[in-house]
């Protein structure tokens, strides 16, 4: 029960680290410039936090999910730290990309194992907490960055008074819960195999720094140009177009590396084995995934920021108004989770049902118009509709992810 509770808590620390400057990303630009690049704020963030968790499972698959789990912590709350007290722009994005690694292996390693540590019957609850966790710390997060905003002291979305950081009190305590409560090793993980130190460095040699530069360097050019043309840069200028071209290529290049590596012409041990990359399961569930996932991410971002630049609402009654958003979400993931379990409904149905209200939801967000005055009802039932197909969209997915792959290739997948 203590090490179910250590992972809840991280997870609610990094899904809350998104969420807690939407509402306070004005008074950040205000204070450091760059308004019209605002969007780094988020991107910055994402990006490590999406790139590196495959690789940061393959670490912890070598040294152990425990030994990883605390270092990512570590540097979670380090950076944390390092964000509250940026004095530039330049400054707080750096600190946020790496702040953003932690995060990733916290993500990855904490899903991840609680599939490894419970028997399938488990599952569903295991699912439903962590979805509870991640969509609390959804419903709270804008209301603590606008409150800190509230008071002109943004910086306190990362620091509390007394220059203690504000992920402090919530990582110490996962800290210290994990570091007691988790078992080093389980038996059905990969690392306890690995029982000598020689060992654990020959497989890190293993490791796939070729495809993993070749997969970061895709992400990066892509989230760049898409970055470049949101600031009004013309997608065929050199900018924008040279790196568009350089995406495909770098993820053309990788896998076709991936499949060599397949083919035993070299001794290593790849990012995504080619027997994951042809299997149309784990593709299609990858896909979904991450349309789904950007789904709510930009929704909890741009819903507050509406709020403010439209309805010229204060941070405070922005981020109450995302609450109905947050809320039916978690919501709904909870009573899904508990669903699934007594019936036999198949997974593919319900996952449609709830594409086509999610799509609903997203379609009206993006027609209510754009003049300024008080939100129409529309608005907040469009909130609704889109929480209602996210949240069963992503409980769905997660459940999933167990039986879509092997247990050897469980946190990569996660990842």
């Amino acid at each position: 029960m203590t090490s179910a509770l250590s992972k809840i808590v991280s997870l609610f620390m990094i899904q809350a680290e998104a969420s807690v400057t939407s509402t306070a990303v004005t008074a950040i630009t205000n204070d450091l410039g760059n308004f019209e690049k605002n969007s780094w704020i988020f991107s910055s963030y994402l990006l490590t936090y999406s790139a590196f968790p495959i690789f940061l499972a393959k670490i912890s698959d070598i040294f152990g999910r425990k030994q990883v789990l605390l270092c990512c912590i570590v540097s979670f709350i380090a950076f944390s730290g390092a964000c509250g007290g940026a004095q530039t722009f330049l400054q707080l994005i750096m600190f946020r990309w790496i702040k953003g690694l932690g995060a990733g292996g916290i993500s990855a390693i904490c899903i991840g194992y609680g599939f490894e540590l419970r028997p399938p019957s488990k599952w569903p609850v295991h699912s439903a907490l962590l979805m509870m966790a991640a969509s609390v710390s959804m419903s709270i997060s804008p209301l603590i960055g606008a409150a800190f905003t509230q008071v002109g002291q943004w910086r306190w979305c990362f620091l509390m008074k007394w220059r203690i950081l504000f992920s402090v009190p919530i990582g110490v305590t996962a800290f210290v819960l994990l570091f007691f409560a988790m078992p080093r090793k389980l038996k059905l993980e990969p690392a306890a195999t690995v029982a000598k130190p020689g060992q654990r460095m020959a497989r890190m040699a293993r490791l796939d720094y070729p495809g993993l530069l070749m997969f970061v360097g895709a992400t990066v050019f892509l989230m760049t140009a898409l970055q470049q043309a949101a600031q009004g840069v013309s997608y065929s200028s050199p900018e924008v177009l040279t790196l568009l071209i350089l995406t495909p290529c770098f993820l053309a290049c990788f896998l076709l590396w991936q499949w060599l590596l397949s083919r035993r012409s070299y001794n290593l041990d790849p990012i995504l084995s080619w027997s994951l990359l042809t299997n149309r399961l784990f593709i299609s569930t990858i896909a979904n995934a991450w349309l789904s996932g950007m789904a709510m991410t930009v929704t909890v971002v741009q819903i507050p920021q509406r709020f403010v630049l439209v309805h010229g609402f204060s941070a405070i009654r922005a981020g109450v108004s995302l609450l109905p958003f947050a809320a039916v979400m978690s919501f709904t993931s909870v009573v899904l989770s508990v669903i699934m379990t007594k019936s036999k409904v198949p997974a593919l149905y319900t996952l449609l049902f709830g594409a086509c209200i999610e799509v609903a939801g997203l379609a009206g967000l993006s027609q209510v118009s754009t003049q300024g005055g008080d939100p129409r009802a529309s608005e907040y039932g469009f909130q609704v509709l889109a929480a209602v197909g996210l949240g069963i969209y992503n409980v769905i997915l997660l459940l999933m992810t167990p039986h879509v792959v092997e247990k050897k290739d469980l946190g990569t997948h996660l990842s």
